[in-house]
């Protein structure tokens, strides 16, 4: 298994961790209907973050924290995302920044089993690759 299947794999590992935790909260309490007027995206982040020590940022990506993912200007060249043919998740059209912009935890786990379903792709996608790349090497020796 290649560096960036391992990080494909521990990404969807994460958002399944970060999505079995939102489905166990109160999702409808006072305080998560208050936040959603809030201007602060980074609220309910800080929550997660707090509960179970990981949230959606990059720092906890292990597609993004790959050392072959150039970031610069937001394209992140490299990232198996942007190989599969989906937006860089910088982008205002990237279904990470749906979840980012989630100002309820109901709002956000829609969009994060989105995210979830995109990352699934991904690693179809990722793995059929491979599988082609194997049988080159192989037909070549």
């Amino acid at each position: 298994m290649t560096r960036k299947m391992r990080a494909i794999n521990s990404s969807i590992a994460h958002w399944k961790r970060m999505i079995k935790a939102v489905k166990t909260r109160p999702i409808f309490s006072e305080h998560d209907e208050r936040r959603k007027y809030d201007d602060q995206y980074e609220c309910l982040q800080y929550d997660m973050e707090d509960e179970i020590r990981e949230c959606w940022d990059g720092e906890y990506c292990a597609l993004c924290n790959l050392d072959c993912v150039d970031d610069h200007r937001y394209e992140c060249e490299g990232c198996p995302i942007v190989e599969s043919g989906f937006v860089s998740c910088e982008k205002s059209s990237s279904i990470w920044t749906a979840v980012n912009r989630s100002r309820t935890w109901k709002m956000w786990l829609k969009k994060a089993n989105r995210m979830l379903k995109m990352l699934e792709s991904v690693r179809r996608k990722r793995s059929e690759y491979e599988a082609k790349q194997d049988k080159k090497v192989s037909k070549n020796r």
